[in-house]
């Protein structure tokens, strides 16, 4: 008989298991295109468009790469809207 305890244990272990994957493994890329500042106020934050709709958990780390520049910062959505800051 598995015991409540058990099971956080369990589940405690598998998100682990899955947060060391996604960091040695990376996720998803998206091809983003007609990238707009929106505003400069001490963080960039801007708007970029996709050809399909996709979800992104607020608050993931994301990566930009445009040529041999890349840059790291935290996503999250306005109205729909993806911004990077």
């Amino acid at each position: 008989m598995t015991t409540t305890l058990g099971l956080i244990k369990e589940w405690q272990q598998a998100l682990q298991n899955e947060i060391l994957h996604l960091k040695k493994f990376g996720s998803n890329k998206f091809i983003v295109k007609n990238g707009r500042l929106l505003s400069y106020e001490g963080n960039a934050a801007y708007y970029f468009e996709t050809a399909v709709s996709i979800k992104i958990p607020i608050g993931s780390s994301i990566r930009l790469d445009w040529g041999s520049m890349n840059h790291k910062g935290p996503y999250f959505t306005i109205r729909g809207s993806c911004l990077n800051s």
